[in-house]
């Protein structure tokens, strides 16, 4: 897509976000040029072609050098890339969508999207009975989150949002990762070991993005 010499844009390709890409760009709410690419990427239902005075706009910039630049860090961390040819956003309702792409992301198939009410909107693998328990018990866990968040992430400056269960060696036996999308906070809860580096995971944000994003 680019190059360190001169940030040359490739032609003819498009511009996706990486399953890396779309975790970050719901992983907090800091209004960030690259957060606004992504945001807005993710709301298209294709993807885009790679076009300089698109991306300038998108990303809020006046400055086409500064746009190569923040591009080129975006690719370096692995956050967008560009394909040759144009995907689309999975189509259908929710409900039907939705447990396909949970499923991808353990290695046990147990995994559930709640909404910050503490209600789940899909759950592949968990009884009932479990899935409205944790979706509970996920809407508790970060209105403490959002009560000491202060000290979490100024004072010990971590920067992720992340809660896990762990086990006496520290392996994370169940984890609720949050997802900011237009204004609403959703929940991931995945029980296993994550496989959040999968197309799945962009897919999930990508159709939750088109629903929920403003």
């Amino acid at each position: 897509m680019s190059d360190i010499d001169s940030y040359q844009l490739s032609n003819n390709v498009y511009v996706t976000p990486t399953p890396a890409g779309a975790y970050f760009c719901v992983s907090g709410e800091a209004d960030l040029p690259s957060r606004k690419i992504l945001h807005t990427l993710l709301k298209k239902p294709a993807t885009l072609p790679l076009n300089i005075d698109e991306l300038l706009s998108l990303a809020g910039l006046t400055n086409e050098s500064d746009l190569l630049g923040l591009l080129y860090r975006m690719q370096t961390l692995g956050w967008i890339q560009g394909v040759d040819f144009q995907e689309t956003a999975p189509e259908g309702e929710l409900e039907n969508v939705l447990p396909e792409l949970l499923g991808a992301l353990s290695d046990s198939g147990k995994v559930l999207l709640a909404d910050e009410q503490g209600f789940y909107l899909s759950s592949q693998g968990f009884p009932h009975e479990t899935a409205e328990e944790l979706s509970a018990l996920s809407a508790d866990i970060f209105s403490i989150y959002d009560r000491h968040q202060g000290l979490l992430k100024n004072n010990l400056s971590l920067e992720t949002s992340a809660w896990a269960v762990v086990d006496a060696s520290g392996n994370g036996q169940i984890g609720f990762w949050p997802l900011w999308i237009g204004g609403h906070r959703f929940v991931l809860i995945i029980k296993g070991v994550p496989l959040l580096n999968q197309s799945a995971l962009m897919r999930l944000v990508w159709v939750l993005s088109i629903r929920y994003g403003e």
